[in-house]
């Protein structure tokens, strides 16, 4: 996956998700500071991140 500038057009919410992509609200809270998930995100990131957070 490459980074985008949040003032990207491909950054732009995308009017309806792919099949593998999930649309999902979440926060979570650390000690130091929070990570806030927001629209659509693949469901193979989103397990890299949740297995980059157990470690």
């Amino acid at each position: 996956e490459d980074v985008v500038p949040a003032t990207s057009p491909r950054s732009q919410p995308v009017a309806a998700a792919a099949p593998e992509s999930l649309n999902i609200s979440c926060e979570v809270t650390f000690r130091h500071g929070s990570l806030r998930l927001n629209g659509a995100i693949s469901e193979n990131i989103l397990n890299l991140l949740i297995r980059e957070l157990k470690r």
